[in-house]
């Protein structure tokens, strides 16, 4: 099992001060001012904690800090100084070089990684579970509670609060309370495996798209009249070697090379008659515009000549000329065949659309690009690839329908789990009535539970309560006994129920084995709230608590500001974190002896 032994300051005269611990509950009492929260931080900061101390007051005068710890027989030595990324990480007993090299913060965590995970398997467990990378300091959620989060049962785990954790703790409970961890990860297995496989299909699929598109194209440029699908290899092949006969055929290269001119002819002739067609019709139109200008003209002079006998000679002339105009402009407007035109437009319209249809079918390309698709056509049809898209569309559907089952498994609680942990925590909260006027007052409601509720962290009390309801179609009134909310408003309450809470996840988690958890708890002034009435509930809940999980199994650090007897708590080591000589004189002024010495 895992157990601190030792914490040790050094300063820069090379003067050291150390505590010893032992299992069970290591107890610390301090006046104000004498570095309780201070130490309460640096536990956290020796265990891998990126909170920097280096401007903190009570540390200008060290110069490094070290904690022994044991673990599974071996005992290893952890350093850290003021500077986050100057650490040392050395196994008791070894002096080689690599044990006296500075190692980073993220290297120290790694190390330390090693200690408190059980197996190499479970952090990858948990990664393919959660998505996310969950490590022993995720799980230090458990072990810490600090005075200013106390009387907290909504999300009720202190670092609950911290981003850094928050973000993360939703995963973690699912975690902890699924009871399908064996499907699941098997499904995982399964998928990893599909997923893989996706990968190389995807990657033939490639290759096939690539090289099915060359082949199609060069099959265009050689008007082979058909199409490769990736299944019919041998029949291109077939139709290549009857093109590779008639180019040998000039005759029947020359008639294709033919028809193909003929059609580019037949559009090209129509684009002529069309702007031939233009032309004339815009001549028309000039002609008539200038006609009828004339027209205008003659018609005002015959309205003059009309009544002068004297210019009669002319009148006949004009006559003749109006006659003329007329024939010329209706001449012409008969001359254009819209009919004739139109056809054209249409025919027009259905080259373009059927060269559009298949542009490369009736390009005409060069011997040197014909004689190239060949050579590339061969190439191509040599490559064993293979159509894998009906395979990798298989492959999808069945990740869709592992990833579906996934995520339903996976919102699928232990509700035998979660409900042996409110009994549990219900039960120990409960051992205070006889030393809690408080606890005897919510014990004694009727059906009185506190329930784990996984959803928000909350540490609910409920109870039973004599209430009117409507029932049946009539909606008669009746009373009944439901269960309710049973909001109390005491901080001591809350307080104690939240260390119920902490002790309950404790249990759990240090009797499962699978968790990368550090076993110890960590509190900070859990006094503060309790009266001298209710003050003894703390050492009836955590001496239960400390003989359900085995002391030799879980370490206590507690530090107050009252003696240890006066919380009824049964500490296996009590420290001073001030002590006087026998003249009352402090010789030691904090949890740092040199603090203020030098």
């Amino acid at each position: 099992m895992f157990k601190i032994i030792e914490l040790t300051f050094y300063n820069y005269l090379e003067e050291s001060y150390s505590y010893k611990f032992v299992s069970g509950v290591n107890y610390f009492k301090g006046e104000n001012n004498s570095g309780k929260t201070v130490f309460y931080n640096l536990i956290d900061y020796m265990l891998g904690s990126s909170k920097e101390i280096k401007n903190e007051e009570w540390y200008k005068n060290v110069k490094k800090i070290t904690m022994k710890v044991h673990n599974n027989s071996v005992s290893y030595i952890l350093t850290r100084t003021k500077n986050k990324d100057e650490n040392y990480f050395t196994v008791e007993g070894t002096t080689n070089f690599e044990s006296m090299q500075s190692i980073s913060y993220r290297e120290y965590k790694i190390r330390l990684e090693s200690i408190f995970t059980p197996n190499e398997s479970l952090l990858n467990n948990i990664k393919i579970f959660t998505g996310q990378e969950l490590t022993y300091r995720t799980f230090t959620i458990f072990n810490f509670l600090g005075e200013k989060r106390q009387g907290n049962i909504q999300d009720f785990l202190d670092k609950g609060r911290d981003i850094e954790y928050s973000v993360k703790l939703p995963s973690l409970l699912n975690f902890i309370f699924n009871k399908n961890l064996k499907r699941i990860f098997e499904l995982e297995t399964k998928l990893e495996n599909l997923e893989k496989e996706v990968k190389k299909l995807e990657l033939k699929k490639n290759q096939y798209d690539f090289i099915a598109k060359e082949i199609n194209n060069n099959i265009i440029i050689l008007n082979l009249n058909m199409q490769y699908n990736g299944k019919n290899a041998e029949l291109v092949k077939q139709r290549l070697e009857q093109y590779k006969l008639m180019e040998k055929d000039t005759k029947s290269v020359a008639m294709n090379t033919k028809n193909i001119t003929e059609l580019s002819l037949m559009l090209e002739n129509i684009d002529e008659q069309l702007k031939t067609y233009q032309s004339y019709k815009q001549g028309i139109k000039d002609i008539e515009k200038e006609s009828n200008n004339r027209k205008k003209l003659l018609v005002a002079l015959d309205n003059i000549l009309k009544n002068n006998d004297e210019y009669s000679y002319l009148f006949d002339s004009i006559k003749k000329l109006l006659n003329e105009l007329n024939t010329t402009i209706s001449f012409s407007q008969s001359s254009i065949c819209d009919k004739t035109i139109d056809t054209l437009q249409k025919q027009r319209e259905l080259i373009k659309n059927e060269i559009k249809k298949n542009d490369a079918k009736f390009k005409l390309y060069s011997i040197q690009e014909k004689e190239k698709a060949v050579i590339l056509l061969e190439n191509y049809l040599k490559q064993n690839v293979v159509d894998s898209n009906e395979e990798l569309a298989e492959k999808l559907s069945k990740i869709k329908t592992i990833k579906e089952e996934l995520l339903e498994l996976k919102n699928k609680d232990d509700l035998t789990k979660i409900n042996n942990l409110s009994n549990y925590i219900t039960n120990l909260y409960s051992l205070a009535k006889d030393v809690s006027d408080f606890v005897k007052i919510d014990t004694d409601k009727s059906k009185f539970k506190i329930r784990y509720l996984k959803k928000g962290n909350i540490l609910q009390p409920e109870i039973e309560e004599l209430q009117i309801v409507e029932k049946g179609d009539n909606k008669e009134k009746i009373q009944q006994y439901v269960l309710t909310n049973y909001y109390t408003g005491s901080m001591a309450r809350h307080t104690l129920i939240q260390i119920c809470g902490y002790f309950g996840f404790l249990k759990l988690l240090i009797e499962n084995g699978e968790y990368p958890l550090i076993p110890i708890f960590v509190g900070d002034h859990l006094s503060k709230p309790f009266d001298e009435k209710n003050i003894n509930a703390l050492g009836a809940i955590l001496n239960k608590a400390i003989q359900d999980i085995g002391k030799d199994n879980i370490q206590i650090f507690l530090f107050d500001d009252e003696e240890a007897s006066k919380l009824a708590l049964n500490a296996n080591k009590t420290n001073n974190l001030i002590e006087y000589d026998k003249n009352n004189q402090k010789m030691k002024t904090g949890f740092i002896p040199f603090y203020k010495t030098l």
